[in-house]
């Protein structure tokens, strides 16, 4: 379902008065739509988080909990009724974000309603998405959170963070699970992966830089030869200094200032020549942004130094009003940014519980 555009002027409103301060301005927000469009295919009528990468033709999305259509009543009476828990996965022709993302095919099951993606586990109750990268060989994976409780509506225990491969080609959205884990049991939390390259003495390398979150808002940064993504030896930390194999000597590259950190996705952004991380901040209230300090794509500048603003506080009226933002790269153009946030109540909350993404547009200019 497509919104009503809002434009507003943040250039004063929001603190950051034409020619007083440097750094990355935020011109104007407009709301584009909610998510998913119905009818779709997999009968999807919610679902949370909403991370995306271009791969091929197409665009992947990972979502996490999401709300199917059960013979046209979809009442959330408990965990059993008409809700998926765990990682879903679809894909669309549709990468331009100026009139919403539209046009999705789900991972089915049989029925033909969307499903669970990845494979548990016997010690997992969920596996959770936490970021795809396409690779330099031509491979798709994508990180996960395994979680060994699940109780409530809510889960505990993690498991660790894994990591699965996508079939070649991936278009039936199958995927094979690498045996063990990449990382131990968070905090912090690892994904959200970044691919990068830069010249090396031997030829180009190409690097997968994957992010670990803390509750207090640290973000920490690993990364390893896409070529060797699948062996957790080859990853590498970074200590403040140098890249260590010590996962326990990392350092965070910046804190959020309004702490608990809550969804992240990093990308260079051409127009203002520098990598910006986009996040829930302030207890999932607001959408933050951080952007490196020096400009240029040369990875070397993810640890060179960050700066943090707050650039949008969500609508309130909701119990969850704005997890889990995340930017989607592949709609971004000129000074527009396409971020997607979650909102929804608590389950069983209402009849028709809020549960969907808002995707808005963010303007950005450079103030030198």
């Amino acid at each position: 379902m497509r919104g009503t555009a809002l434009v507003l002027a943040v250039v004063t409103a929001w603190g950051f008065p034409s020619g007083a301060r440097a750094g990355v301005v935020v011109t104007s927000v407009s709301e584009r739509c909610t998510m998913p469009e119905t009818p779709n295919d997999g009968n999807v009528v919610g679902y949370d988080a909403g991370m995306s990468l271009r791969f091929g033709s197409h665009s992947y999305w990972f979502f996490g909990d999401t709300l199917r259509d059960r013979d046209g009543d979809w009442q959330i009476d408990n965990l059993l009724e008409g809700f998926s828990f765990g990682t879903h996965v679809g894909r669309t022709f549709d990468t331009a974000g100026g009139d919403c993302f539209t046009a999705f095919t789900f991972k089915e099951d049989g029925n033909g309603e969307a499903t669970v993606a990845f494979p548990k586990a016997g010690n997992e109750c969920v596996t959770w998405p936490a970021g795809a990268i396409g690779t330099s060989t031509g491979k798709l994976y994508s990180y996960f959170e395994g979680w060994g409780t699940c109780s409530g509506g809510t889960v505990s225990n993690p498991q660790g963070t894994g990591l699965v491969r996508f079939t070649d080609p991936p278009l039936d959205m199958n995927v094979v699970r690498v045996p063990g884990y990449i990382f131990d049991p968070g905090p912090p939390f690892w994904g959200h992966a970044l691919a990068a390259s830069n010249a090396g003495t031997c030829g180009t390398q190409h690097w997968a830089y994957v992010f670990g979150s803390m509750p207090d808002g640290d973000v920490l940064l690993s990364r390893v030869l896409d070529a060797s993504i699948e062996d957790r030896t080859k990853y590498l930390f970074w200590n403040g200094t140098a890249w260590v194999a010590n996962a326990g000597a990392a350092a965070p590259i910046f804190t959020s200032t309004l702490g608990t950190l809550n969804g992240l996705s990093v990308a260079f952004n051409e127009h203002l020549d520098r990598y910006v991380a986009i996040y829930s901040c302030a207890f999932a209230t607001q959408i933050c942004l951080s952007y490196t300090n020096n400009p240029g794509a040369h990875p070397s500048r993810l640890t060179q130094g960050w700066t943090t603003q707050s650039i949008y506080s969500c609508p309130p009226g909701a119990a969850y009003r704005c997890k889990q933002a995340y930017q989607h790269d592949e709609a971004a153009s000129g000074d527009s940014i396409y971020v997607t946030s979650s909102r929804h109540t608590a389950l069983g909350d209402a009849e028709h519980p809020e549960y969907r993404l808002e995707l808005r547009r963010f303007r950005l200019t450079w103030v030198p």
